[in-house]
């Protein structure tokens, strides 16, 4: 049988971005239907005007407040719950995710480990045409699956609760997750997959200067600049290369 896998997004202001990632979303779910059966859930906090924008690329929708971010977060991941599937991962509503990372999703899926996460996501503001791809995680961050692109088996899922993301709104969404988690770690085993090994997930960032984040290593995260061709290359679906192109020439 095959696996179903739910893709879980949050929405916040991003339209013009929206309009690529869940146009490529929505023809990923039919270039991966032989393989897996992937079930997009988007949390919006606009009323109709998210909503019109997750349901008219046919992704189920389900209505948060925004703040605080935490408890928007806690409802998509109980939506998520709620279906019988094999997997849950997690991403931004900015992210363009590609057919190899599925793909690989669906291999994970059939080995041991609960839960797993790439370490090469991409930052691409394709406006002022700047990139970075994350290199490392460093220190403890090695150990917990966070970022866009974390993936959490159904049944580890359930274990870690209804309520995984603390409710502060200045609360770090990533870590607040990682210390849910840690009451489950001595129950729970994880794998990090180098972007080589993985596929791209690529988040369409064209509110601010992604290069800044190469001169950090803030929270254990490394960084590489990028040039935007490159990254634009990984973008293995033609139709939503072209999309970005014609939005921000």
């Amino acid at each position: 049988m095959k696996p179903k896998i739910v893709i879980l997004c949050a929405m916040w202001k991003n339209r013009r971005v929206e309009a690529v990632t869940f146009a490529h979303l929505a023809r990923l779910k039919r270039r991966v239907a032989r393989k897996c059966t992937l079930l997009p859930i988007a949390i919006g906090s606009e009323g109709d005007a998210s909503r019109h924008s997750a349901k008219s690329h046919k992704i189920k929708y389900v209505e948060a407040n925004h703040v605080p971010l935490g408890g928007k977060w806690n409802v998509g991941w109980n939506e998520a719950l709620k279906i019988e599937c094999d997997a849950i991962v997690l991403v931004g509503a900015d992210a363009i995710i590609t057919k190899s990372a599925i793909e690989t999703y669906v291999r994970w899926l059939k080995s041991s480990f609960e839960f797993c996460m790439p370490t090469g996501v991409s930052m691409f503001n394709p406006r002022i045409k700047k990139s970075v791809q994350i290199q490392h995680l460093n220190g403890a961050r090695r150990y917990h699956t966070v970022g866009s692109g974390r993936a959490f088996r159904y049944e580890f899922a359930q274990r870690i609760g209804e309520n995984p993301f603390q409710h502060s709104l200045h609360a770090n969404l990533e870590r607040t997750l990682s210390q849910t988690m840690a009451l489950e770690v001595e129950f729970g085993r994880g794998v990090s997959m180098p972007v080589d090994k993985f596929g791209h997930i690529i988040e369409i960032k064209t509110k601010e200067d992604v290069t800044l984040m190469s001169t950090s290593q803030k929270d254990g995260v490394t960084f590489r600049v990028d040039d935007p061709s490159y990254t634009m290359s990984l973008i293995d679906d033609r139709r939503t290369a072209e999309l970005i192109q014609s939005i921000w020439p």
